[in-house]
């Protein structure tokens, strides 16, 4: 029984198919070997970097170039036009990102106010207390501190 083994060998400046008989080969098993371009790996995507032009008017022309060290077949992907510049926000997603923070200053102003409203309460209960135990002599204690924020507010 005679067989044969093609082996094939990536060769990218290789412009034609070039076969060799190899010497490996017996009388009843031959072996050749194929080189080609075709041989090689099919590139991919990483195989090229991609280029970003200037934006201009609202456009910019991305292409591919091949690295250097990609040892593979194929031609880079098409270059193409695509938008670029500021991104424009719909007037709905305005609105509701302002009312938001409109919200959440509003709500901080009412917490400092009603913190701040508190601490002078208990200046002027303390001021009390110390003109009490001041003009009297005696010592007196203060009694039913009201803590709850709404009560007093």
């Amino acid at each position: 029984m005679i067989s044969s083994t093609v082996q094939f060998a990536c060769d990218l400046s290789a412009t034609e198919l070039k076969w060799e008989h190899q010497r490996v080969s017996t009388p009843c098993h031959n072996v050749f070997r194929a080189t080609s371009q075709f041989a090689c790996r099919v590139c991919g995507t990483s195989d090229f970097e991609q280029k970003q032009g200037d934006c201009t008017n609202g456009k910019r022309t991305v292409t591919f170039t091949k690295l250097a060290s990609a040892n593979c077949y194929g031609t880079a992907p098409s270059s193409f036009t695509e938008d670029c510049g500021d991104v424009e926000l719909g007037l709905g997603v305005v609105i509701m990102v302002s009312i938001g923070v409109l919200a959440v200053v509003l709500l901080l102003v009412a917490i400092i106010a009603i913190i701040f409203r508190k601490k002078q309460q208990l200046e002027h209960k303390y001021s009390k207390l110390k003109a009490t135990n001041t003009d009297s002599g005696v010592h007196v204690e203060m009694q039913n501190v009201d803590t709850s924020v709404a009560d007093n507010a």
